[in-house]
């Protein structure tokens, strides 16, 4: 198996399409679950909505810095309900990260999405725990 040291723009775009599918995978098992702050059973479709969104209309690039602000915009213009805004957030905060960077190693990837995770509970006015947001975490 090979190791990856270093992600570039397609390693990301391709790895977020593979999560992408297992979200619209458990979409219905995720919308089941879905009990905060109203049990309206709607989080799975608009994560799943938001994700679709975002792999239909992103055109990967080697840069991941380009790549994730694409991934990033996208995630703004189809977010659907406080799920898909609150991912959105996270994923504009990951691509503030990246700078100009055609790649970056898998350690620094690490400490980038644990920090774009401060965006998002910032995007929200009272976060709770045991939402998309301790998801993230």
């Amino acid at each position: 198996m090979e190791q990856f040291s270093r992600i570039n723009g397609k390693d990301l775009y391709y790895s977020f399409v593979a999560g992408s599918h297992k979200v619209l995978e458990q979409q219905k098992n995720i919308n089941k679950i879905n009990v905060f702050p109203v049990p309206d059973g709607d989080t799975g479709t608009n994560l799943a909505t938001t994700f679709r969104y975002i792999t239909e209309n992103v055109i990967p690039e080697v840069s991941i810095s380009s790549t994730a602000r694409s991934i990033a915009n996208a995630a703004l213009e189809g977010s659907r309900g406080n799920s898909g805004i609150i991912v959105a957030e996270f994923l504009v905060g990951f691509s503030k990260k990246l700078k100009n960077n055609n790649f970056i190693d898998v350690k620094k990837f690490a400490m980038m999405l644990n920090e774009a995770v401060h965006q998002a509970y910032e995007a929200v006015e009272n976060p709770v725990e045991g939402t998309v947001l301790t998801v993230l975490r």
